[in-house]
């Protein structure tokens, strides 16, 4: 796939994790290399794992030193500090699980790179996140009410009474719904 996509001159990318059941990310990203990728993102687990299972970071160093296009790496990335480590080891860090209710972390995470210290951002302003959201899931008619209300509980955190107000959320039936509550949350 990756020799055929090249033919397009464009850049490709691949993500892989270190395997399926068993770990063989190296013979793989030696041949992903090969086929001319530009860069390689590693997920550090295994596909059989969930996320109750630690990524290993150890594996992402140890693919650096094997392989000479950028590698960035993935897995339990969820604070500024950590993806400092993860640039120590790798070229490039992805977020992903901690971007989720969390989008702020971007710009946290950038301001830490710069400056090296932690902007917090208030609760009206994670909020107002949760608006935009709800706006694009609109938009873009995103109708699974159970997954926007499970994004949505992770929008609200970090605030007196968060817990009363998820509960609140979570027994919301419609998009209207919680497009009205959130509207009312101060």
């Amino acid at each position: 796939m990756i020799e055929i996509l090249k033919t397009s001159n464009k850049p490709v990318t691949a993500k892989i994790r270190l395997g399926f059941k068993s770990n063989n990310v190296v013979e793989i990203s030696k041949m992903i290399e090969k086929a001319g990728a530009d860069a390689l993102t590693i997920h550090a687990r295994l596909a059989i794992h969930g996320r109750d299972v630690p990524a290993d970071w150890n594996w992402i160093k140890k693919i650096k030193e094997k392989i000479g296009i950028p590698l960035i790496g993935n897995g339990d990335i969820f604070t500024p500090q950590e993806a400092e480590r993860m640039l120590e080891i790798a070229d490039g860090v992805m977020i992903a699980r901690g971007a989720i209710g969390n989008p702020l972390i971007f710009k946290k995470t950038l301001n830490y790179l710069k400056t090296g210290k932690i902007k917090e951002y208030s609760f009206k302003e994670n909020i107002s996140q949760f608006k935009k959201y709800l706006s694009l899931a609109k938009k873009y008619k995103i109708v699974d009410i159970g997954r926007i209300k499970y994004l949505g509980s992770n929008f609200i955190r970090n605030q007196e009474g968060a817990s009363k107000l998820r509960m609140g959320l979570m027994s919301l039936k419609t998009f209207d719904d919680i497009e009205e509550f959130v509207k009312n949350i101060k």
